[in-house]
C-alpha cells in the first residue's frame, strides 16, 4: 500500500479517548479492581464450601472474577456429568442466573458477573448454584 493513499481508523477518535480516560478514572476511583478481586476469592470460597458435600464438582478453575466449575460422575475418574452440567445450566436461568458452558466436553459452568458484583449479589449467585446442584444432583 502506498503511503500517497488515505486511509482512517477510529484509533485516533477523540471522543473515544476521553471515554477510555473516564472510564479508567471512574475504575481506579471506585476500586473496581480490588472488588473484583476479592468477589473472585468470596466466591471461590462459597463454591469450595459447596464441593465438600458434593463430590461431583471437580476442578475449580479460575482466573480474577471468571471461574470455572467442573463436573465430574467420578472424582477419580473425572467422566464428565454433561448432561447435569447443562441441566443445572438450564435451573440457573430459570432462577435469574446465567451460568455460560465451557470445555470441549460441556461439563465446565462458567460464572462471569460483572466486575462491580456486591457480596449481596454473590450470595445470590452462590445460594442459586447451590439451589441447582441440590435438583439436579441429588434428586
Amino acid at each position: 500500500m502506498s503511503l500517497e493513499r488515505s486511509f482512517a481508523s477510529f484509533a485516533s477518535n477523540q471522543i473515544s479517548q476521553a471515554t477510555a480516560i473516564k472510564l479508567i478514572e471512574i475504575i481506579e476511583r471506585d476500586n473496581v479492581l480490588q472488588n473484583a478481586v476479592a468477589m473472585g476469592q468470596y466466591l471461590r470460597r462459597g463454591i469450595e464450601k459447596m464441593k465438600e458435600d458434593h463430590p461431583e464438582i471437580g476442578d475449580i478453575r479460575q482466573i480474577g472474577l471468571h471461574l470455572g466449575v467442573e463436573f465430574v460422575r467420578d472424582p477419580e475418574t473425572k467422566e464428565p456429568l454433561i448432561e447435569k452440567t447443562m441441566a443445572i445450566r438450564r435451573k440457573g436461568l430459570e432462577n435469574g442466573v446465567i451460568f455460560g458452558l465451557s470445555s470441549v466436553r460441556k461439563n465446565v459452568l462458567k460464572i462471569k458477573p460483572p466486575l462491580i458484583i456486591n457480596r449481596r449479589e454473590a450470595d445470590e449467585v452462590l445460594g442459586v448454584l447451590a439451589k441447582c446442584i441440590k435438583k439436579v444432583i441429588c434428586h
